[in-house]
């Protein structure tokens, strides 16, 4: 756990990490130059666990996420936020689930988000994939993360070999991390439980921005590498479903760019990984609840999105089913009524 001035919410953070039903960990906590009372409460806990590292100055997130690596007893790090919460049984959870998936390196959890207004906690709930080969999809497609930063246990010896945590991140390192480790070869995976909660702040808007603008340049290195050809910043930006905007988007010819990076990148994905037939179906209304997005721009009228989002999600279907006709004709009928069912509801209910 790094900490930097995190007195607000430390003891609630601490507590749910000594309260773990798993019970044989090292508590390693890194307080990087604090200038509140952080040291002081984390003392104030009386257990053997706790590994208590003070930096004799700031050195910043990154560099101390890398120092927590090295100093590291354990196979295993589960990296935690100053501000967060574990439940109950998180550790024991993700402990049972990679003994018995050796071949998993990273894993989350399902997460609740959380803000507190007042006495009341409004919460949102993040679910995430388990299958591995969907994990990648996620970055390869969506361009995000498969993982929850806060939620992760990792093997230690596989991240460290691969360089660990870039000190050129002060907050998206994660996001560089875990592409950079994907092209490695690294599996990811979650627990399909809400085992963490991720708490939302004002003092996380400062550096909101920044952490965009570090995630683009992350996934724009990222696709330059799967497709091989440059891709800059606003290009990466453009990719992400969750910057579908106006803002983003000025001229047809960024959405026609769009299109081709996200065929150029499902080919590429296509080329390492073998989706299950049982599957296909599942990531075509993937792309097509992200494409969707789409049809919102004021640069082009929402039908015209929407063929141009069906044609790519049949020709998708086409594509992994070629040498399986019958399966194919089925998963159109199965797409059409899965995809444009809300559409029609909305007709007939008028």
């Amino acid at each position: 756990m790094p900490v930097y001035n995190g007195s607000r919410y430390l003891g609630e953070a601490i507590e749910s990490v000594l309260n773990q039903t798993f019970k044989n960990f090292e508590f390693l906590i890194i307080d990087d130059g604090s200038t509140d009372n952080s040291i002081n409460i984390i003392k104030s806990y009386d257990d053997d666990r706790i590994r208590l590292v003070v930096n004799k100055k700031n050195i910043g997130q990154s560099t101390t996420l890398n120092k927590g690596i090295d100093l590291a007893l354990g196979e295993y790090i589960a990296r935690m936020d100053q501000d967060d919460i574990y439940l109950i049984k998180k550790l024991e959870e993700q402990i049972i689930y990679l003994n018995n998936n050796p071949e998993i390196s990273v894993l989350g959890t399902w997460f609740k988000s959380f803000r507190e207004t007042g006495t009341k906690k409004i919460f949102h709930e993040i679910k995430l994939p388990e299958d591995p080969n969907e994990c990648a999809f996620w970055m390869y497609f969506l361009g995000n993360q498969p993982v929850g930063h806060p939620c992760v246990m990792f093997n230690k010896n596989q991240i460290k070999e691969i360089g660990g945590y870039n000190i050129n991140y002060a907050v998206a390192q994660d996001v560089e991390l875990w592409m950079r480790a994907l092209l490695k070869g690294i599996k990811f995976s979650n627990v399909q439980k809400f085992l963490v909660y991720y708490r939302l702040h004002n003092n996380q808007g400062s550096k909101s921005l920044l952490a965009e603008s570090e995630h683009n340049y992350a996934l724009g290195k990222f696709l330059t590498t799967v497709i091989d050809r440059s891709i800059n910043s606003e290009q990466s930006a453009r990719y992400r479903a969750n910057n579908l905007n106006d803002i983003k988007y000025i001229f047809k010819e960024e959405i026609r760019e769009h299109i081709e990076l996200k065929k150029n990148a499902i080919n590429k994905y296509s080329e390492t990984y073998k989706i299950p037939n049982s599957k296909i179906l599942k990531y075509s209304i993937l792309i097509w609840r992200s494409l969707q997005g789409l049809g919102k721009l004021k640069i082009a009228s929402r039908s015209e999105m929407t063929l141009r989002n069906t044609i790519f999600c049949l020709e998708f279907l086409n594509f992994q089913l070629k040498n399986n006709r019958l399966l194919y004709y089925k998963r159109i009928i199965n797409f059409i009524i899965i995809a444009y069912w809300p559409i029609i509801r909305r007709i007939y209910n008028k």
